[in-house]
């Protein structure tokens, strides 16, 4: 084989660089292996996350309440049944105590309570889509975090993809340079420096597997899963259409992500229900207006009437109304009233910071989006451009024109180009799909 072959074909091994970004690396799942899709992660981590069950469970809890709420419109019945012994021990004559019983059913019901109740009914119904809401922030938390989580462990096995090709090409260079420098036609400075370059890209290599295991490890812990349990992560095919997809206006992406928030219409819920607190804090200064009912009977072992005589005569009937006027109630009403009044202040200023924070974070990310995809376009030029140059010092390295410095800084301009591609690519991808989540398109 000619020298001029040989380092050819390491220039080509450096090319197959940006083959390797625009074509991401096949992963084959093993057979009975479960392979880990985004989708499938995100579907599991909605079925079984901490954080997602409890949101479940304050729903029901918010539901519950509500059935509570309703249930205080209608009137209460409750049951009583007693028996009482009764012995005169001092008494002149002689006796053996008596026995009586007593059965009461008494019924209540609070016709009018300031509108108290119905303020309760609303604000309880309130509360349960709030929860409902709070529920669905949390999925949208969810869905950002697993895909975060994934996005970084495509990046981090696609940079050791880029890392085992730039460690072949150093490993074929250093091979040739070992030839040449049997031959007398390469220094053993010039040597050295292709074996010290090879051991940093062995070393870059070993960086870059330790930050796919680590990243692998996070998206375990997202999905809580074992972290000793194998984890087969599918491919998620990132390619240009993907990356260079129409982001749309600023502004129309911020309205949609506003619209589209759980979390916005959750502090916008709790407003609503401060708000009602101050109606039910103003209940308490009109009157009450209740209505008591009952029907009982009784028996006792000191009348010589037959028990079924005496359960018949003393049956009796109450019926009546009760109106409570509130005088005075040592402020408990004006300090119900004015913390009404100042939660209510809260509930908003707590969903106007919800509201700039929510904007903050997806123009963040629409400003990372918009600038990936500008930087990944240039860094595509550049890697070409790069390559080309690459490949040209390469051949002049092998005609005796060019040195080992030379040959070894295209190189590095090559692998620097490359991680910049690497890079720009996914955080790009990642932050279209976060906007994606954040608007509601996914």
């Amino acid at each position: 084989m000619k020298p001029t072959d040989s380092l050819k074909q390491s220039a080509a091994a450096a090319a197959a660089v940006c083959v390797l970004l625009c074509a991401p690396s096949a992963a084959g799942a093993q057979e009975g292996r479960r392979q880990w899709t985004l989708q499938s992660c995100i579907d599991y981590a909605l079925a079984g996350n901490v954080d997602m069950r409890q949101a479940k469970a304050q729903a029901a809890l918010a539901a519950e309440t509500t059935a509570q709420s309703r249930a205080s419109l209608f009137p209460s019945l409750s049951g009583a049944v007693s028996y009482n012994y009764s012995d005169y021990p001092l008494a002149d004559y002689m006796g053996d105590g008596s026995v009586a019983g007593s059965y009461q059913l008494d019924a209540r019901w609070v016709l009018y309570q300031g509108g108290q109740r119905r303020a309760a009914i609303r604000q309880s119904l309130l509360q349960q889509e709030g929860a409902d809401a709070d529920e669905q922030a949390t999925v949208m938390d969810i869905k950002v975090a697993v895909v975060s989580g994934y996005m970084q462990v495509m990046y981090a096995r696609e940079a050791v993809a880029v890392s085992e090709a730039q460690l072949q090409v150093s490993e074929q260079q250093l091979e040739r340079g070992r030839q040449m420098h049997t031959v007398g036609s390469l220094s053993r400075s010039d040597l050295a420096q292709l074996v010290s370059q090879c051991s940093q890209d062995s070393y870059a290599l070993a960086v870059a597997r330790k930050a796919l295991d680590a990243y692998c490890l996070t998206l375990k812990q997202t999905l809580e899963l074992d972290a000793a349990a194998d984890m087969d992560v599918a491919t998620y095919a990132v390619d240009d259409s993907m990356v260079m997809r129409a982001v749309g206006a600023k502004a129309d992406v911020l309205e949609q992500a506003v619209g589209a928030s759980p979390s916005l219409r959750s502090a916008g819920i709790a407003v609503r229900v401060q708000e009602l607190q101050v109606d039910v804090a103003r209940s308490g200064r009109r009157p009450t207006l209740t209505m008591q009912a009952g029907v009982g009977t009784g028996h006792s072992t000191a009348s010589d009437a037959a028990v079924a005589d005496q359960l018949r005569d003393g049956t009796h009937t109450t019926v009546g109304l009760t109106l409570s006027i509130p005088i005075y109630s040592q402020r408990e009403n004006r300090t119900a009233i004015n913390k009404a009044g100042i939660g209510v202040e809260q509930a908003r200023l707590q969903s106007e910071q919800a509201r700039k924070q929510l904007v903050s974070t997806v123009e963040n990310i629409y400003l990372d989006a918009v600038s990936s995809q500008a930087q990944y376009e240039a860094a595509r030029e550049q890697l070409t451009a790069a390559t080309e140059s690459y490949t040209l010092v390469a051949e002049q390295f092998a005609a005796g024109m060019r040195n080992t410095v030379e040959l070894l800084a295209e190189k590095q301009t090559v692998q620097q180009a490359s991680q910049d591609l690497l890079q720009s690519k996914y955080t790009a991808a990642m932050n279209l799909l976060l906007l994606d989540i954040y608007r509601g398109l996914m």
